[in-house]
């Protein structure tokens, strides 16, 4: 039975904003467990404060399932057309796939963490992982690039196991492909990108990094560069000396590392230091793009899968002057930061679990001169908002303006424990609207009409400021085709900020943390002021964190471009201000009340933003404080 193999990778930046958990990026351990007749690889990454947390990956995507058991799936093939100007064959995938675990499987993981970590395993916590940014690539099962899609929440980052809807074009799908799906004898490889944050260790270790020298040395030495690329994109599976090529960049003088007071680092220690660092050092010097096609492969065993991994090595190219990094920066692992990860996962997607019947019921082929359906994909919500209690969408299909002939509105709901449910209280990830009328009516006469057809978009979202409940109400329009084919994945026309001050990592006014020893600056803060600001907009909001409003939402407008149809999010900067007297009299700031931080790029780290300690603030802590 031939599987899928989905991939991902992963990159984050330093800060003291926590965008996500205490996720520790110096302990994270790669085990594979059996779950039914394959072999599946599980990633888990303890938490940086609580040793009993970890937090889980699955390598391979499941396809989500309803209440009664039906697979979210259908894809509509079509083939190339020159009446419908379509040139290629191609078709339109709509899923839900998420990389969830059985409870039998999270025992096992369970099991295996306990003789890793010398805890109970009865005392092991797990928790899917947190993560953003992210894409997805399929390929046919010859290896070539089928089509891409971004699947990064329109509010919030989201979980693991969160259902991730699909809605994607398929370019070059072939008769053969689609005979195989329905056939149950071939698959389609989906690789899945996205970001996740972690803190780093605390020691009393610096380490410079120049990007210049780096870039002459890979530049110079193509042939000495490819351990390195190949590490980035397989990590532990690249099977390298990673001591070694530490010592290549510290003898090319591209690393200085200088360590503070008696302690001394064993080998391991110090690549957990690095790793980090010539990561980013390799992210800021090359282009890594993903290949329009991949390497064939038969096995799924592990070794198998790395060889279609090293075409993105080959992929990556160095930057040109213009774009590469430049000059140096500095970790400084004597204060916590936060960065971001770039990692892979992957397996195959097929229908073989199923009938033929049921593989066929999946698949519908249909003539691109006549559309029967537009596809409307639902924008992804995050599980991980605290603030969002539920969101009502209408959508109305129009034409030059006015509602559609043949068409009527549709309805769903959002909410934190179900999802989306339309009208008749099902699950869905989109909707259908019909285009016969349409066709019928104006096709003939006019072959471009499908130019005048855009989903109008009416949200209304119920969420809480402080104790308040409050109602959000806006409208945003999408274009109905994505060029000739009708499908749109629409993104909403505002972004939502949730600020959050953790009430187990932050010291309001106390000395102590109320569970375990607080390692922290003695504080007396009362509140945290936020100020956000959308640049080139008149779009300002600002509010307060308290011990007793630790958790807050703010609202701002993104940019609609007439030319595409589309929002972006706006560049938003933050100005945030730490009412604590006793830091700020030490530090001898302008009022000896505030300390002031200014953020350009507060979204940089995503749109859910986690205040921890005064320690990790972008400060120095001032020699005489205690």
């Amino acid at each position: 039975m031939k599987r899928l193999l989905l991939t991902l990778m992963l990159i984050i930046p330093s800060s003291i904003l926590l965008a996500a958990n205490g996720i520790a990026s110096y302990n994270r351990q790669d085990i594979s467990i059996k779950i039914d007749k394959s072999t599946e690889s599980i990633t888990c990454i303890q938490d940086a404060n609580e040793k009993k947390q970890w937090y889980y990956l699955s390598n391979k995507p499941k396809i989500v399932v309803n209440k009664e058991g039906t697979p979210i799936i259908k894809l509509v093939a079509y083939q190339k057309n020159t009446k419908a100007e379509i040139k290629n064959d191609g078709g339109i995938l709509q899923c839900a796939i998420n990389f969830s675990l059985p409870d039998k499987a999270l025992s096992e993981v369970r099991k295996e963490l306990a003789k890793i970590s010398n805890i109970s395993e009865s005392k092991i916590k797990l928790a899917p992982l947190d993560v953003k940014n992210a894409k997805l690539m399929i390929y046919s099962p010859n290896g070539e690039l089928l089509g891409d899609q971004v699947t990064t929440p329109e509010i919030g980052s989201c979980f693991a196991n969160e259902c991730i809807p699909i809605q994607m074009t398929l370019n070059n799908l072939s008769t053969s492909v689609v005979e195989s799906l329905i056939k149950g004898d071939g698959g389609l490889y989906v690789y899945y990108l996205f970001d996740y944050d972690v803190l780093t260790p605390e020691c009393s270790v610096k380490i410079t990094a120049n990007y210049d020298k780096a870039y002459n040395f890979f530049y110079n030495n193509s042939k000495a560069s490819f351990p390195y690329k190949k590490w980035l994109i397989l990590g532990n599976n690249a099977e390298i000396d990673f001591t070694k090529l530490i010592e290549n960049l510290t003898k090319s003088e591209i690393l200085k590392i200088e360590t503070f007071g008696n302690d001394s680092l064993t080998d391991e220690q110090l690549d957990i230091l690095v790793a980090p660092v010539i990561e980013k050092l390799l992210i800021g010097l090359y282009d890594i793009k993903a290949p329009n096609k991949i390497t064939n492969f038969k096995s799924y065993e592990i070794k198998e899968i790395n060889k279609s991994w090293l075409n993105f090595s080959k992929n990556m190219i160095l930057k040109n002057e213009e774009t590469r990094k430049t000059g140096v920066f500095l970790y400084d692992f004597r204060k916590r930061q936060i960065e971001t990860r770039k990692t892979a996962i992957g397996s195959i997607l097929n229908l073989d679990d199923y009938s033929e019947n049921q593989r066929k019921s999946f698949i519908q082929i249909t003539d691109p001169t006549f559309w029967k359906s537009a596809f409307y994909s639902l924008p992804r919500i995050s599980k991980c908002l605290n603030c969002v209690d539920e969101i009502t969408l209408n959508v109305i299909f129009l034409y030059k303006g006015k509602q559609a002939e043949g068409t009527e509105k549709q309805l769903a709901k959002w909410t934190n424990k179900n999802g989306w449910l339309n009208a008749k209280n099902e699950e869905c990830i989109g909707f259908e609207f019909p285009l016969q009328y349409l066709y019928d009516k104006y096709a003939k006469n006019n072959k471009s009409f499908y130019k005048n057809l855009i989903f109008q978009q009416n949200f209304e979202i119920t969420y809480m400021e402080g104790n308040a409940t409050k109602i959000k109400k806006f409208t945003s329009n999408v274009p109905a085709f994505n060029k000739n084919v009708p499908i749109s994945t629409p993104m909403v026309g505002v972004t939502y900020i949730e600020f959050e001050a953790n009430n187990d990592l932050i010291s309001w006014d106390k000395n102590n943390y109320e569970s375990g020893e607080f390692k922290g600056l003695k504080s007396n803060l009362t509140k945290i002021g936020i100020k956000v600001e959308a640049k080139n907009t008149n779009n300002k909001a600002n509010t307060i964190l308290t011990s007793k409003n630790p958790t807050v939402g703010l609202w701002v407008d993104n940019i609609y471009n007439k030319s595409t149809g589309l929002y972006s999010v706006p560049e938003i900067s933050a100005i945030y201000t730490f009412y604590n007297s006793k830091l700020a009299n030490a530090m001898n700031t302008s009022d000896k009340n505030t300390i002031v931080i200014e953020k350009e790029d507060a979204l940089s780290h995503g749109t859910v933003i986690t205040f921890i300690n005064d320690d990790y603030m972008p400060v120095e802590k001032p020699e005489s404080y205690k």
